[in-house]
């Protein structure tokens, strides 16, 4: 008698007879879940360090690089020599050499106001000024 079970039937405060439980409590308390959830906002937990989250996004990018999972990523560091010894650049330097003495470009302008030159005349000075 010991591993007996309860045959008798439960029944309601009506006195009806319940044959199975109902859907309906689990589906209200399904929703007061989700209530709760939507009026004190929904946190989300690291599964590695038990960090709490706002939303799911930040959760998932921070289990990634969280140190306590045994495969996070890692940070790329460059090698020490390169960091000791970063590479000079260097300055590129101009094929034409323009004397600072003689402003070409103002010059051409004073010449332009009392000749009004051509796109072609103005090309063919400057050419002239820089080789001669």
């Amino acid at each position: 008698m010991i591993n007996e079970k309860n045959t008798f039937p439960q029944f309601d405060e009506a006195g009806n007879m319940i044959a199975k439980k109902p859907e309906i409590i689990n589906k209200v308390k399904k929703l007061e879940k989700e209530f709760n959830e939507i009026v004190n906002g929904k946190k989300f937990h690291c599964q590695y360090c038990d960090k709490e989250w706002d939303n799911d996004i930040s959760r998932v990018r921070h289990e990634s690089w969280c140190v306590k999972n045994p495969d996070h990523r890692k940070y790329y560091r460059k090698p020490e020599s390169e960091v000791k010894n970063p590479k000079k650049k260097v300055q590129t330097k101009s094929k034409t050499k323009i004397s600072k003495e003689n402003n070409i470009i103002k010059e051409l302008r004073n010449f332009d106001k009392t000749f009004g030159l051509t796109d072609e005349q103005i090309v063919k000075y400057i050419r002239n000024k820089i080789k001669g």
